[in-house]
């Protein structure tokens, strides 16, 4: 129940019109049904008093009433049709605007939260309960059935009404006569009709019980599924797939996970198989009653036999009137929806009162102090109470094998994750205390696994910010891209996912990258191996580029490489998650057996031309 609440309440907050038009739709369906009872009652009693020797009755009469009908039954299909056409359209809306709302709210979540399993299937789950079973746009569509299930009960029960008539001018002869002209007889075939609607009632709602405890069970293996499709269609591992023939391991998964979806799927559909049938055959015999009853009390007069249209076809609807397996399922849905609402209450952590950035003054500086870390679900420390400061000098290197901890400092000062134990200051303050978005506007950052959007190249480089053309193809020289080799140019599509799109070089792409921190214009720079698709000569002539590109900003450098720490002010030598050396180039050269020291001189061959 509380589910239901919640969903309703969202839909008559963001969906009042849907809302108010699967009420409307759900009451004009309904009338559909019976206009033809009405008349075709009518109609019938006519044409009985004809044959009976009424000759006051005109043709035109039994015409007029048809045209009417007619016409009647033509508006309400039209008006039904248009509304089914304008609810359906509204209900897709509901499926893009749900998904938009998800993917909005994984935006203002934290990164360490959404690297976290339960929330990555949390977001799994919710997109997937939006986009089948639990999404809104099919609960409206259910109430949409509900409100015409509804009304069609409460219009059917008036005409089932009928069966309590009794004429006293009929001569009860015989005993039969005096049962079916007894009000009481009517009420043992309304009785075995209500027997028949609960018996339903209780199946549909085990069907529902069913549905729910089975659609529990395929989570699980839709979610692999769905994973694995994603394998068989991401071209970047096509190569590795097909090469060691992992194709063959990820198809029998595959195989395995859709054989099980085909198992419960096979379950539901003979559990629902066996009650449906269950259902027909009860209302097959209700049918039979209540058609001998009503066909009875007509032939004996008791009623006018165009009843036995009105009447018998009001039990049909009213038997066969699925209101309660309506109203479960939208249960059941709602239940499914509950995904959304957990996700979406989802917090990130709560820091203490936020302070304004603007109120810090430039020039910031980031401070270290006893910081810890390590990765969710890792019993290895990536950083082991480090100490140090970024920014106190305008080029900054951090540098050390595969492994040791370099790209966590960047994770780290970029709030992606937060110290396990410690704390970072800038300028005295944590930083936490700040607006994340205001955080972020301190740093461009080039990740070492960064990503470009199937956009144009334009859009790759600007991102939200404002279009300067000349500033864009300053810095795209700047750090050697020629854009202007392709035809389209600045509007190149980045992604051979789209028809007019190119797919660049790892190189290419990384400079496009590097271009993109140097437009945002940030007051610091921070690059974690953004150069390690390019040969050794290559990166160092990037380097050199981008130093004086950012001479005026302050930039962190991140490599395992030694081609950058030759212009910087500051080296940080990490190893095993903790600093080892410190100081600049020449200083760290005196060190003997250094770590930074071995490095450079097993690297200073490929620099030769640069350095």
């Amino acid at each position: 129940m509380k589910n239901i609440v919640k969903t309703f309440k969202f839909i008559i907050k963001e969906f009042s019109f849907a809302l108010f038009l699967a009420i409307i739709g759900g009451i004009i369906a309904s009338l559909s049904s019976f206009i033809p009872l009405i008349f075709g009652e009518q109609i019938l009693n006519i044409l009985v008093d004809v044959y009976g020797g009424n000759t006051s009755i005109e043709f035109m009469d039994i015409f007029i009433l048809a045209i009417i009908m007619i016409i009647l039954i033509f508006l309400i299909n039209v008006i039904n049709g248009v509304i089914n056409v304008i609810f359906s359209e509204i209900t897709e809306s509901t499926y893009i605007y749900s998904r938009y709302l998800i993917g909005r709210k994984a935006l203002t979540l934290d990164y360490l939260i959404l690297e976290d399993k339960s929330i990555k299937d949390s977001i799994e789950n919710t997109f997937n309960s939006q986009n089948y079973y639990g999404g809104f746009g099919s609960i409206l569509w259910d109430l949409f059935m509900a409100i015409k299930a509804l009304c069609s009960l409460i219009i059917s029960s008036i005409y089932i009404s009928r069966l309590f008539i009794t004429n006293s001018n009929i001569e009860n002869s015989n005993s039969l006569i005096s049962f079916l002209n007894n009000s009481l007889s009517g009420l043992i075939v309304l009785g075995t009709i209500i027997l028949v609607v609960i018996i339903s009632f209780v199946i549909a709602k085990t069907m529902v019980k069913i549905q729910e405890k089975i659609f529990n069970k395929m989570i699980d293996c839709n979610h692999k599924f769905g994973y694995l499709f994603s394998l068989n269609v991401n071209y970047k591992l096509l190569k590795d797939l097909k090469i060691y023939n992992m194709d063959e391991i990820v198809l029998k998964e595959m195989g395995n996970a859709n054989k099980f979806i085909s198992i419960f799927f096979k379950e539901l559909c003979l559990k629902q198989g066996y009650m449906m049938l269950s259902i027909t055959l009860i209302n097959i015999i209700t049918l039979f009653i209540s058609y001998s009853y009503v066909a009875m009390k007509a032939y004996y007069g008791i009623i006018p036999i165009g009843n036995i249209i009105s009447v018998v076809g009001s039990i049909s609807i009213f038997i066969s009137c699925d209101l309660f397996f309506k109203i479960g399922e939208i249960g059941t849905r709602c239940i499914y929806s509950s995904y959304y609402y957990d996700f979406m209450n989802i917090k990130n952590e709560e820091s203490e009162e936020l302070v304004d950035i603007n109120e810090v003054k430039a020039p910031f500086t980031f401070e270290f102090k006893n910081v810890s870390f390590k990765y969710p679900n890792s019993e290895e420390y990536a950083l082991k109470n480090v100490s140090f400061i970024l920014g106190d000098v305008d080029k900054t290197a951090i540098v050390g094998k595969n492994g040791a901890g370099k790209s966590t400092i960047i994770k780290l000062v970029s709030r992606f994750y937060h110290p396990e134990s410690g704390e970072i200051l800038v300028n005295g303050i944590k930083i936490d205390r700040f607006n994340f978005k205001d955080y972020q506007k301190l740093f461009a950052v080039v990740f070492q696994d960064f990503s470009l959007f199937p956009y144009s190249l334009k859009e790759n480089v600007v991102g939200s910010k404002g279009v300067k053309i000349d500033e864009i193809s300053s810095i795209l020289d700047g750090v050697d891209f020629n854009y202007k080799k392709f035809d389209k140019g600045l509007d190149l599509i980045v992604s051979n996912q789209i028809d007019t799109g190119v797919e660049l070089s790892g190189g290419e792409a990384q400079k496009v990258a590097i271009a993109r921190a140097i437009y945002k214009d940030s007051p610091y720079v921070l690059l974690d191996e953004p150069t390690s698709a390019l040969d050794p000569i290559s990166e160092a002539e990037i380097y050199a580029l981008f130093d004086k590109l950012v001479e005026n900003k302050k930039a962190v450098y991140i490599s395992h490489r030694m081609s950058s720490t030759r212009f910087c002010n500051k080296i940080i030598v990490l190893d095993k998650g903790e600093i080892v050396e410190s100081g600049t180039h020449e200083e760290l050269m005196k060190v003997e057996n250094g770590i930074y020291k071995h490095l450079f001189n097993t690297q200073a061959q490929y620099y030769k031309e640069t350095l």
